[in-house]
C-alpha cells in the first residue's frame, strides 16, 4: 500500500512521525514498520515546513527552515533537556509523513525534510523548536585569514613582520593583500614573511603601517565553475576527490549530491574555465551566488537531505515527466502573464583587474524585436570576477546573455497552483507537465503550461495540500520543435488503422497524410485527423482515398492544417522563413 496509492484516494489521515537525534516521535504509532516507544507518541503536535523558492533573475538562495513543536506529556520533553540543556541542539531532525490506514507500512512514508535543530523555547506545556536544512551549511565564512603589521614598513621591504603566531594560519609560500598592494612571499618564520617580491598584480608597492591587515590570497584556476563550488564546499576536511583546497566550507561530502553537481557540468559546462582570487570572501553562499551560479544560472538546493544543484534555462526536451493535472489540483489555478518585468537588454562586465578594481571588458547586449514591441526597458547589469577574458570569457557572458535575453524579453506564463498530497514529492526545480481546462493550452497561441520548472513549494500539513509556483523558464522567448516523424506504415487493418514503429510520437488530434518516399510527391491532398492510439495503432476520422501499402509514410500535415498540440510540440518551416499566417515565428535551432 504506496503513499502514491493513498494519496490518490484524496481523503487521509496523515501521520507526522520525526527522528529527533534519532529517537522516533509522532502523531499516531505507525500502522507497520516501526514501532514507536509510546510515551513518544502523541507528542508531536504541530509541524511547519517554511516555503522554499527560486528565482530565475537573482539567485538570492533562500535557506529553506522547519518548525514544529512537541507536547512535554508526562514531562518528557523537560527530562530529556534537563539532563542537557542542549542535547537537543544542533542534531539532526528527519521528518516523515504518511496515512493511518490499519496497513500502511513505515517504509511507504515520504521523507519531506531533513534539518539541524537551531533554537528551542517554551511555553506552557509545549516546546517549540527551529530547524534548518543543509544548505544553512553554505551559509558560512571562507578566506578570511588575516594577520596585522607589526611595524612600520616602507614600500621596498621584503620581509614582512607579523603580529601573532603564523604557522598554522599562513603557508609556507603564497600571496598576500595589504592595503590595495598585492605581494608574494617565499617563505615565513614564526614572526616574519620573508621572500616578498613587491607590488604584484600590477599593483603599486607603496608604505603600510603597523597594525595593517595582512589578507592571505588564494589563486584557483583555471577551473572548471561546477569543479570549484565542490572544492570550495568539501575542502578542507568534508573528505572525496574535491577535498585539496587549504581552505573551504568543510562540509561533508555525503551530505551533496556529487552525481548531480558533476551531471550538470559534464552536460552544460564542461568546457568552462574560471579563475577565482579569493581574499577576505566571508560569506561563502554570497560569494558562491555572485560569482558562480549567477554566470552559470544555477541554483542550489535542499534534496533529499543533501545539498543540490539545478539548471534553470535548460530543458530535456522529450523527457518523462510528472503530470500535475485535474485529479489532484484543488480549486481553480491562478495563472498570469505580464509585461512588467520585461529585460530587452543586458550589460555584461568580466575580466576584474585587482590593481585598478575595475572590470576590464563589457558588452552590452540587445534583444531588437523586444525592445520594438515593449520598449526598452531598464538594462539589466551583471559583473562576474571570476569570468576572464583569457578563457573565453567572451563567449561564456555571451551564451549567458543570449539565454536571459530568451528569457526574460517577452511576458513570462507564471502559474499558481494547489494540489493533494500526492504531489508531495516534487521539488524545487523539478520540471512537470501542468494540464487543466482554464489555462492557456500549449501550441501556436498563449499556452504555456507545458514543462513547467517548480520555482516555489510550499505544504498545509493541516489542510492537506501542497502549493506551487511554476514558470516556463527554459528558452520560452523561443520555438523549440521536435522533429516530425515520418515512418513508413509498418501494417494496416483497413483504409483508417494502421500501425507505425512509434505511437508514442503522434496525439489525439493530429493531423496526418500520406507520402510516397518513391516518386518523393503526396499522392493525394487528404489531411485526416487522429482518433485514437493503441499503443502503436493508429485510427483515423475517414478512409484514406489513397490505397494504404507497407510502402507509403505517414506525415504531419502543414502548418496551418495542424493542430495546437502538433504546432506547439514539433518543428515547422515557414513558407518564406518568416512568420506563419498566425504571426508566430518560425523555429530556431539553438543546439
Amino acid at each position: 500500500m504506496s503513499f502514491e496509492t493513498e494519496s490518490l484516494k484524496k481523503q487521509f489521515q496523515l501521520n507526522i512521525v520525526l527522528k529527533i537525534d534519532g529517537v522516533y516521535y509522532s502523531q499516531y504509532q505507525v500502522d507497520t514498520g516501526l514501532v514507536i516507544d509510546s510515551n513518544k507518541v502523541g507528542l508531536v503536535n504541530t509541524v511547519r515546513i517554511n516555503p522554499f523558492s527560486v528565482n530565475i533573475r537573482s539567485v538570492r538562495t533562500s535557506i529553506q527552515s522547519a518548525s514544529f513543536t512537541l507536547l512535554d506529556k508526562d514531562g518528557l520533553i523537560s527530562s530529556t533537556l534537563g539532563s542537557s540543556p542542549t542535547q537537543m541542539m544542533n542534531v539532526e531532525v528527519v521528518m516523515y509523513v504518511g496515512y493511518i490506514t490499519g496497513a500502511f507500512d513505515f517504509a511507504d512514508y515520504q521523507e519531506i525534510s531533513r534539518t539541524t535543530t537551531k533554537s528551542v523555547s517554551k511555553s506552557s506545556n509545549t516546546y517549540s523548536f527551529n530547524s534548518t536544512e543543509v544548505i544553512d551549511f553554505v551559509n558560512e565564512d571562507i578566506y578570511t585569514t588575516a594577520e596585522t603589521l607589526n611595524t612600520d614598513i616602507n614600500a621596498v621591504a621584503t620581509t614582512i613582520p607579523v603580529q601573532g603566531d603564523i604557522i598554522e594560519s599562513f603557508p609556507a609560500s603564497g600571496s598576500i593583500k595589504i592595503n590595495n598592494e598585492f605581494m608574494q612571499y617565499t617563505g615565513k618564520t614564526l614572526s616574519d614573511l620573508t621572500g616578498v617580491a613587491r607590488g604584484d598584480r600590477g599593483t603599486t608597492a607603496e608604505d603600510h603601517d603597523s597594525g595593517d591587515e595582512i589578507q592571505l590570497v588564494a589563486d584557483i584556476g583555471p577551473i572548471n565553475p561546477i569543479t570549484a563550488m565542490l572544492q570550495l564546499m568539501v575542502s578542507p576536511g568534508g573528505g572525496g576527490v574535491y577535498d585539496v583546497l587549504a581552505d573551504g566550507l568543510g562540509i561533508d561530502e555525503s551530505l551533496i549530491d556529487i552525481a548531480k553537481f558533476e551531471s550538470i557540468r559534464t552536460d552544460y559546462f564542461s568546457g568552462d574555465e574560471y579563475e577565482l582570487v579569493l581574499y577576505d570572501v566571508g560569506n561563502a553562499l554570497k560569494y558562491l551566488e555572485k560569482e558562480i551560479m549567477l554566470p552559470t544560472n544555477t541554483r542550489i538546493f535542499a534534496k533529499n537531505g543533501k545539498i543540490s544543484l539545478a539548471i534553470l534555462d535548460q530543458i530535456d526536451i522529450g523527457a518523462i515527466l510528472p503530470t500535475i493535472d485535474e485529479s489532484t489540483i484543488v480549486s481553480d489555478p491562478r495563472w498570469q502573464l505580464g509585461s512588467d518585468k520585461i529585460v530587452n537588454s543586458i550589460l555584461m562586465k568580466y575580466d576584474y583587474d585587482e590593481a585598478s578594481k575595475k572590470y576590464t571588458r563589457t558588452k552590452l547586449f540587445e534583444n531588437a524585436d523586444s525592445i520594438a514591441t515593449y520598449g526598452r526597458k531598464k538594462t539589466l547589469t551583471y559583473s562576474f570576477k571570476a569570468v576572464r577574458a583569457a578563457l573565453n570569457g567572451a563567449s561564456i557572458v555571451s551564451v549567458m546573455a543570449s539565454r536571459l535575453l530568451s528569457r526574460l524579453s517577452t511576458p513570462r506564463g507564471d502559474i499558481k497552483l494547489s494540489t493533494h498530497m500526492d504531489t508531495i514529492g516534487n521539488d524545487i526545480a523539478d520540471q512537470v507537465n501542468v494540464v487543466h481546462r482554464y489555462l492557456p493550452q500549449e501550441g501556436a497561441g498563449l499556452g504555456f503550461n507545458s514543462q513547467m520548472e517548480i520555482l516555489s513549494k510550499a505544504i498545509d500539513f493541516n489542510t492537506g495540500k501542497v502549493s506551487f509556483d511554476l514558470q516556463f523558464t527554459s528558452y520560452s522567448g523561443l520555438r523549440i520543435g521536435l522533429i516530425a516523424p515520418s515512418p513508413l506504415i509498418q501494417s494496416l487493418t483497413s483504409q483508417s488503422v494502421f500501425t507505425v514503429p512509434d505511437g508514442s510520437c503522434y496525439g489525439v488530434g493530429f493531423a496526418i497524410r500520406l507520402f510516397d518516399p518513391i516518386t518523393n510527391t503526396y499522392p493525394d491532398s487528404q489531411v485526416v485527423t487522429i482518433l485514437s492510439i493503441d499503443g502503436n495503432e493508429i485510427t483515423v476520422n475517414e478512409d484514406f482515398s489513397t490505397t494504404l501499402t507497407t510502402s507509403l509514410k505517414i506525415r504531419f500535415a502543414t502548418y496551418d492544417d495542424s493542430s495546437f498540440t502538433q504546432t506547439g510540440k514539433y518543428a515547422y518551416i515557414g513558407v518564406t522563413g518568416g512568420t506563419f499566417n498566425d504571426n508566430t515565428k518560425s523555429y530556431e535551432i539553438i543546439f
